[in-house]
Order: C-alpha cells, then structure tokens, then sequence
C-alpha cells in the first residue's frame, strides 16, 4: 500500500472503499454522461490527501453495446460528509496514465 502524504498524490491498489465510492456516484455521472450506465468499475486510483481526499480514478464502464474509459475527480471530506463528484475526463484509453486534473 503506498504512503499517503498531505498534499501528495500517490498512486494506489482499488479498494473495496473506493469501488464503493465510485458506486455511490453512479447516478452522477450518468447525469455527466447523459446516458444509462450498466455496469461501472474502478481499475485503478490516485489519491491526494489535502482537507479531506480528492480521487482521481480510472473508471471502465458499460453503457448500450459499448465500453469506454473515462477518468473520474471525486472529493471526499474528511467530516463525514458524502463524496462528490467533481469532474469527468471521457475518451480515455485503458493505457492512459491518471494525471492530476482539475
């Protein structure tokens, strides 16, 4: 597992907490996506510790007959308080490297 540092950006193994995030964010980013999303999964994430946790995840999803890649930016505070999402890359290819993006 790597180290997390504040304000760093590591990169790291999906875990069961981060699929569940990206689960929780389904109905925003079909909204984002104006499309039905049939199946989604994170392959893999980067994490920024700063006030809380912003993800940059790369996410496979279903949506028709097709399968594309995006790159999501989900903020979670460290309250307590709900992730959000923040913004979507689409286009993606599954060899693109998650960069930081704003």
């Amino acid at each position: 597992m790597a180290v997390k540092m504040h304000g760093s950006i590591s990169t790291s193994p999906v875990t069961d907490d981060v699929q569940e995030i990206v689960q929780s964010l389904k109905d925003r980013m079909e909204e984002e996506l104006k499309r039905k999303v049939e199946f989604l999964h994170a392959l893999l994430h980067r994490a920024q510790v700063a006030n809380g946790i912003s993800y940059f995840v790369k996410v496979v999803f279903v949506a028709g007959n097709a399968a594309e890649c995006i790159h999501i930016r989900v903020f979670k505070p460290v309250a307590g308080e709900k992730p959000s999402l923040v913004k979507i890359e689409t286009n993606k290819k599954l060899s693109d490297e998650i960069t930081y993006f704003s």
